[in-house]
């Protein structure tokens, strides 16, 4: 079966429309729906025998690693969606190496043993940035059913 959507895991306050209201630094105070929502779309989607790709933001990995698993488990792909939801094109070269790519590869990887070379992508796309060059696309470590 193929992949119906493509499904962003974050919590509310992460997203980008908040940036000036939400400091990152107070996202651990404020309670979250991450969990309840996904476990939602989950039973939704086996309901219509559908199948989607979940892009599960690191931090949220994190936090909620059994999350990740039951994604796996239900037979949907798992990716990263970065760690902290940071847009590449606020990014210097510097800043985009060291932005967690990688680490929430790592987090999404260690939720479940379902990826499959979750991090290459990252990797290659890290040594883009280190030599200076801009990606064309939004890199997403991907897994394999």
């Amino acid at each position: 079966m193929r992949n119906a959507l493509t499904i962003d895991v974050e919590e509310y306050f992460q997203a980008h429309a908040y940036a000036k209201v939400i400091d990152r630094a107070d996202w651990e105070r404020i309670p979250g729906r991450v969990v309840a929502n996904v476990r939602r779309l989950l039973a939704l989607l086996a309901e219509h025998g559908t199948r989607a790709a979940f892009f599960v933001l690191g931090w949220v990995a994190d936090r909620h690693p059994e999350v990740v698993r039951e994604i796996a488990a239900a037979g949907h792909e798992v990716g990263s969606h970065g760690y902290a939801h940071q847009l590449l094109e606020r990014q210097g070269p510097e800043e985009f190496a060291d932005s967690g790519l990688s680490t929430s590869c790592a987090r999404t990887a260690s939720a479940t043993t379902r990826v499959s070379s979750p991090c290459s992508r990252a990797r290659g796309t890290a040594r883009m940035a280190r030599a200076g060059s801009r990606p064309g696309s939004k890199p997403a470590c991907g897994s394999s059913r």
